[in-house]
């Protein structure tokens, strides 16, 4: 093989290598889907259930696209806020949304 076609092979596997890399967009983003919603909404749920005070009977947990979505109630302000924090940290959660009345006085 002469030096002209070693390059030219080079250049090929080069062009293929770095085509390859550049096809693979999803690798820094999160797959989202129904399926994906229904076991973040389950993580959610079970991160809800560890809050102090917070009865998960109490809220309504719902996932769309990564979006959480807490309405409900919850005796004390700290713990509305806490059952926020603890869906905020659930990993996959792209943001929260929330309707939390408080029953405190």
């Amino acid at each position: 093989m002469n030096n002209t076609s070693l390059l030219r092979a080079l250049i090929v596997s080069a062009s293929l290598a770095v085509a390859a890399c550049a096809t693979d967009t999803r690798h820094d983003q999160t797959d989202i889907s129904p399926l994906n919603d229904n076991v973040l909404n389950d993580n959610v749920t079970y991160a809800i259930q560890k809050v102090p005070g917070v009865r998960s009977e109490d809220l309504n947990i719902s996932t769309r696209d990564g979006v959480v979505t807490l309405t409900g109630r919850t005796q004390t302000r700290m713990q509305a806020q806490d059952a926020i924090e603890a869906a905020r940290h659930v990993p996959g959660v792209r943001k929260v949304d929330y309707d939390i009345n408080v029953d405190e006085q």
